[in-house]
């Protein structure tokens, strides 16, 4: 069988100079950021984004026993349902370190985006190494670099995994292929133990690289014609590897993933998904238009379905071109077989995801197509200046194609709603889709839309996420006993619901259940025990029911999950002046401030109880002042009850005159809303201002109990 490759160590020439091979890494990476520059101002919020960062306290409180606990928890992580991915976490957590915050998303997107380039030099510096031509690296940079698939792994910030993963993943193979092609004939050397380091790196990133060794097996078969006995045992370290991670990843999704997939078919349905896969991939790798963050299964997934016949016809149609290329050359049976290799844990064969696919799962398994088209532009480089210009024109119509697909992908992750209804415009039939939707909706308080989406999802298939998510509107409305029953049906529906179930609790506290809410608060912290919104929530369950030692004690586990939760932060100082604690409540409203420069109440308690307090070593007018001047100036100095606070601190201060003129715009201000009686008691305060004399009182203890 004739091979048109070109094999180690012969008819290679020169190397490429390293000056030559760094301009064009600069050149492909220049073009690369200029395409994605766009997803640095993204602020779309994904599906994962609450759990990866919002509300993740690990990530938003970066410190060395952070990082310790992300590396320790194997096979049950606490933070984020699903698999081992410390490396991921622990980057994400370096971004908080820099000043990320789940209100601006640049700092994130700017790793992964520097992740993305690096990659792409990766690309450059592999094809380089495999077939010693400048133009092929080129080409294949710049068609990895460019592509619009890659736009998911930048824009969505629970997908660093992704891009962290394949960078470690393409240094390993860098390394094996110079392992490979090197002289020094020991079966492990520096390049294979640098291999072996950072494919471990790759599978703690993300451990769905598991089966890069068989495809450095294929790559052993061509480019590199090393396929031997010796070659395959050398890649038992890998093996392993990959063996200890798959069974991480299966344990420890099992323990806390909250969903593993709805889908569910019988066995013969398998080869089906595995050909509709094949096709649906290959055709968003070469025509990426149309994508999206999820992809729905067809209905009825059958061979009565149009997408299912076009998998089989198509997977049968690749084989047979597969076959014959054989008779020339390996490199489209190898490239091909890389791409189908290293995607297959992504298949969809082990359920980890709703979605049938992904462009992120091909993130990685498309070098295996690029190693084919680099073979065939160095096989064609020199075979006539016509050619070769041939070649240029046909890569750069693609390269502007995809630069062109890509940006215009990038405008739908402007914001949330933005993307959601781009999502839901791919795909209107989708239940996911719709309650996700929804909950964008919610969250913004656009309650009677939201309610709308929902519907439409349950009218397509009993989703738990609609379930949960309607009850959100439907407690609002004050339909407690209609919210309890659709969040009951989500949990039936998805027993590790942990949100629903803990909106399960609040529902039932609302409805007098107190037992039944009890038992869903425990269930809801033992599957996310370090979640500050559950501890928070049960502490108030508590403080309203005057068990103050049992609040505390949540407030307190709420803010070992975030320091700086300051909804904990202020009602833990509630709690505290209403036990007679004052000066720790007094503490709590401080770092409730620290952690929430905008909150108001705490803001307006503090100053009050600094300028009014009748415990002379509680007041303290200088700081009254400083927070209640804060305070009127976030409220353009209209808020009554702040104004009242401003000339009570005032008064303290013995700035007289300053304390008349905020007392007499507060008695203004609650006429002008309809507040009479209000206006009548600053006005017996400003009486005694007039005559120099501050206010001062006992602690009302009762206004600070729990709602």
């Amino acid at each position: 069988m004739g091979q048109a490759s070109i094999p180690p160590e012969r008819n290679r020439g020169r190397s490429a100079s390293p000056i030559a091979v760094a301009a064009v890494i600069g050149v492909v990476i220049a073009a690369t950021l200029f395409t994605h520059w766009p997803a640095l101002s993204a602020q779309a919020v994904m599906s994962d984004d609450d759990q990866y960062v919002h509300l993740n306290p690990l990530v938003r409180n970066p410190s060395a026993a952070a990082a310790g606990r992300f590396l320790r928890e194997v096979l049950e992580p606490s933070t984020v349902g699903g698999y081992y991915q410390p490396l991921a976490m622990i980057s994400l957590m370096l971004d908080s370190a820099m000043g990320a915050r789940p209100d601006d998303y640049r700092v994130y997107h700017r790793t992964s985006l520097a992740l993305h380039a690096a990659c792409t030099a990766l690309i450059v510096l592999l094809v380089t190494l495999l077939f010693n031509n400048l133009a092929a690296a080129t080409a294949a940079g710049l068609l990895f670099g460019l592509h619009p698939g890659a736009v998911e792994s930048i824009a969505w910030v629970s997908d660093r995994k992704t891009v962290l993963a394949t960078f470690f993943a393409l240094a390993s193979l860098a390394c094996y292929v110079n392992h490979a092609r090197s002289r020094d004939e020991r079966p492990i050397n520096q390049w294979f133990i640098a291999c072996i380091a950072l494919f471990l790196l790759a599978l703690m990133s993300k451990p769905t690289v598991t089966m890069l060794p068989i495809a450095l097996c294929l790559l052993d078969l061509w480019p590199l014609d090393r396929w031997s006995r010796r070659s395959l045992l050398e890649k038992i370290p890998l093996l392993t590897l990959s063996g200890v991670f798959g069974i991480i990843t299966i344990i420890s999704q099992g323990r806390t993933a909250d969903v593993v997939t709805p889908v569910s078919y019988p066995w013969w349905a398998t080869p089906l998904l595995l050909f509709h896969n094949i096709v649906f991939y290959l055709w968003k790798i070469a025509w990426p238009v149309g994508l999206s963050a999820y992809y729905p299964w067809p209905e009825p997934f059958n061979l009565s379905q149009g997408m299912v016949q076009i998998g089989v016809l198509g997977s049968v149609v690749v084989g047979v071109l597969l076959l014959l290329s054989l008779r020339r050359t390996r490199a489209w049976a190898v490239g091909f077989g890389f791409f189908l290799v290293v995607i297959l844990p992504a298949m969809g064969l082990v359920g980890f995801t709703s979605s049938i696919a992904a462009d992120r799962f091909s993130y990685l398994p498309k070098v295996g197509l690029l190693l084919p088209i680099a073979w065939f532009i160095t096989h064609h480089w020199k075979r006539g200046a016509a050619r070769a210009n041939a070649l240029i024109a046909i890569v750069a119509v693609i390269g502007v194609g995809e630069a062109v697909a890509a940006r215009s992908y990038l405008s739908n992750w402007t914001t949330t709603e933005t993307m959601m209804r781009y999502m839901v415009g791919q795909a209107p039939t989708s239940a996911y889709l719709l309650s996700s939707f929804g909950n964008v909706l919610s969250g913004a308080g656009r309650y009677d839309e939201a309610a709308a989406y929902y519907r439409r999802a349950l009218e397509q298939e009993e989703d738990p996420i609609a379930h949960a998510g309607l009850a959100t509107p439907l407690a609002a409305a004050g339909k407690l006993d209609e919210a309890e029953r659709h969040l009951k049906e989500a949990v039936r529906l998805s027993p590790r619901l942990a949100g629903a179930i803990e909106n399960l609790a609040m529902v039932q506290d609302r409805l007098g259940k107190s037992d039944e809410a009890a038992r869903n608060f425990d269930t809801a912290l033992q599957l996310r025990p370090i979640s500050a919104s559950i501890n928070y929530n049960y502490a108030m369950f508590h403080f309203r029911r005057g068990r103050l030692d049992e609040a505390l004690s949540k407030f307190d586990a709420a803010l070992v999950c975030d320091a700086h939760h300051a909804p904990s932060h202020y009602q833990r100082g509630c709690l505290l002046v209403s036990a007679g604690r004052t000066r720790e409540g007094l503490d709590a409203w401080r770092r409730a401030i620290q952690s929430d420069p905008t909150m108001l109440t705490a803001m307006n308690n503090l100053a009050w109880l600094l300028a009014t307090a009748d415990e002379a070593s509680v007041r303290n007018g200088a700081e009254a002042v400083q927070i209640a001047e804060r305070a009127a100036v976030l409220t353009n100095y209209q808020d009554p009850s702040i104004l009242e606070t401003l000339a009570a601190a005032y008064a303290e201060a013995s700035r007289i005159k300053d304390a008349v003129a905020a007392a007499e715009k507060s008695a203004a201000r609650w006429r002008a809303i309809g507040q009479p009686a209000s206006a009548a008691v600053v006005d017996r305060r400003l009486g005694d201002y007039r005559a120099g004399r501050p206010t001062h009182e006992p602690i009302n203890r009762e206004s600070f109990k729990a709602p």
